[in-house]
């Protein structure tokens, strides 16, 4: 019945999101975390390449990892765009078992909010753990809902081409404040000439993830030192709902 990053959500995030499309300053914060990094960096969750391509850009050496095939081969064309080549491997995050290690692993913007379930994340957790060198960094992000309202939708479009669009619809349908949890379904309609030719729907669940519990989770697991930033601003501790956290192994 659902479809997860399918062909018209990726086609939707291209656009929307297009390579080098900085969601409240992500790009330019990882960017400066990861300044001192000459080794390798694996992207979990690297999708169409929106913050993958332009740390390339800029020397990094970046792979990534993602679940949607869809969102690979859309990662793969705008590489090829750019003239860019790295590795991509198209498994998850909680059963990886690559060959490389690396010297920081990311998960930027709600990437990490998508694991809805515990155990899942804390077996990811782990698993990013498994990976990287000794002195190697985690840093990601979780989101807090504090713009989510039960029983609000948005209705949006975007022209693929003159004749040719697609409109989505996201209404956000709950929320469970005892598995901090938010629940949303997203329609994709593609219409062409008037008819409607393509749909794909979308269950969307977020979990937000408190910072002690999270704190408590990185340093069991054996990370180190770890530090805190608010709305990518590095180690500031005012409110907001973009908490960035970095792990050292």
């Amino acid at each position: 019945m659902f479809k997860d990053y399918g062909p018209l959500s990726t086609a939707v995030y291209e656009i929307t999101k297009p390579i080098g499309y900085s969601i409240d300053g992500d790009i330019e914060f990882y960017a400066k975390r990861l300044k001192n990094v000459t080794g390798s960096i694996l992207e979990i969750g690297s999708g169409t390449g929106r913050v993958m391509i332009p740390l390339l850009q800029q020397g990094y050496k970046v792979h990534g990892v993602d679940t949607s095939w869809n969102m690979i081969q859309s990662n793969k064309r705008n590489l090829d765009q750019f003239n860019l080549d790295t590795v991509i491997f198209h498994d998850n995050a909680m059963t990886m078992a690559l060959e490389h290690s690396y010297d920081a692993i990311i998960m930027p913007s709600g990437t990490f909010c998508l694991i809805t379930q515990y155990e899942s994340m804390v077996a990811m957790v782990k698993n990013i753990y498994t990976h990287l060198n000794t002195g190697g960094r985690f840093i990601f992000d979780i989101l807090l809902p504090d713009d989510f309202i039960v029983g609000s939708s948005h209705t949006s479009f975007v022209n693929i081409t003159e004749n040719c669009g697609i409109v989505w619809e996201m209404k956000s349908l709950s929320m469970d404040w005892h598995t901090q949890t938010t629940h949303s379904l997203i329609k994709y309609e593609k219409w062409k000439d008037g008819e409607l030719i393509d749909t794909e729907l979308q269950n969307f669940p977020i979990v937000w993830y408190g910072i002690q519990e999270m704190t408590l989770l990185l340093q069991t697991i054996g990370f180190q030192d770890v530090i805190i930033s608010t709305n990518y601003q590095f180690k500031h501790h005012a409110n907001g709902n973009i908490i960035t956290l970095e792990a050292t192994k």
